[in-house]
C-alpha cells in the first residue's frame, strides 16, 4: 500500500469516526456544557495514546512541538469546544456535513501554503459537498432556528482547519502517534486552564 493510499483510507477512517462520535456526543449535549465534553474527551483519550507513546518513545524536535502544541491549542481546545456546541445547537447530520466542508477548506488551504495539486475529480468532489451543505440548509425545523449553532460550527470548522494546516507543518519530523500526543495533550491543557479560569472545572 503506498502513502498516499493509506492517507486516503486514514482520512476516511478519521472521517467514520467522527460522524460516529457527533452521533454518539448529542446524547450528552443538553447535561454537559462543551468545555466539560472537551475535557472529558481529552482526558479519557489521553491514557491510550500515552500508554502507546511510552511504549515506543521517540525524540521529537522541540520546534516541532511547540507547532504541534499550538495546533492542539487551535484545534482541539477551541475547534472541539465549538464543535460540541454547535452540535447542542444543531442536527447531528447538519454537524457532521458542516465538519466535512471543514475538509474542504483544509484542501483549498493546503494548495496556497503548502503547493498541493488536488486532481479535476477532487475539486468536483468538494463542489458537491458544497452542493449538500446548501441542501441541508434549506429547512430548518420550526421553531428551531439555527443562527446560533452555524455560527458555532462554521467557527469550529475554521479553528479546525487553522489546526490541521499548522499541525500539517510539524508533522515532517514527528511520527503520526506521539504528534497526535502532543495535540491532544497540548488541547486538554488549554480547554482544563480555560475551565479554571472561568470557574467551570467541577
Amino acid at each position: 500500500m503506498t502513502s498516499a493510499s493509506l492517507g486516503l483510507w486514514a482520512a476516511l477512517g478519521a472521517a467514520a469516526c467522527w460522524a460516529s462520535a457527533a452521533v454518539l456526543f448529542k446524547q450528552t449535549t443538553e447535561s454537559v456544557s462543551p468545555l466539560g465534553l472537551t475535557l472529558v474527551k481529552g482526558l479519557v483519550a489521553l491514557v491510550p495514546f500515552g500508554i502507546l507513546v511510552a511504549l515506543n518513545p521517540v525524540s521529537l524536535p522541540l520546534q516541532s512541538v511547540a507547532v504541534l502544541a499550538l495546533s492542539g491549542v487551535i484545534g482541539i481546545a477551541v475547534g472541539d469546544t465549538l464543535f460540541f456546541a454547535s452540535l447542542g445547537a444543531l442536527p447531528a447530520h447538519l454537524v457532521v456535513v458542516l465538519v466535512v466542508l471543514g475538509q474542504s477548506l483544509t484542501v483549498a488551504g493546503g494548495v496556497v501554503l503548502f503547493g498541493d495539486d488536488p486532481s479535476a475529480g477532487q475539486w468536483a468532489g468538494m463542489a458537491l459537498i458544497l452542493a449538500g451543505l446548501f441542501a441541508a440548509l434549506q429547512e430548518p425545523p420550526a421553531g428551531q432556528p439555527w443562527g446560533r449553532g452555524l455560527l458555532f460550527g462554521l467557527g469550529a470548522v475554521l479553528a479546525m482547519t487553522v489546526g490541521t494546516l499548522v499541525a500539517k507543518a510539524g508533522l515532517h519530523e514527528v511520527p503520526a502517534l506521539p504528534a497526535t500526543f502532543v495535540r491532544l495533550a497540548a488541547g486538554t491543557v488549554g480547554v482544563a486552564l480555560l475551565g479554571l479560569a472561568r470557574g467551570q472545572i467541577g
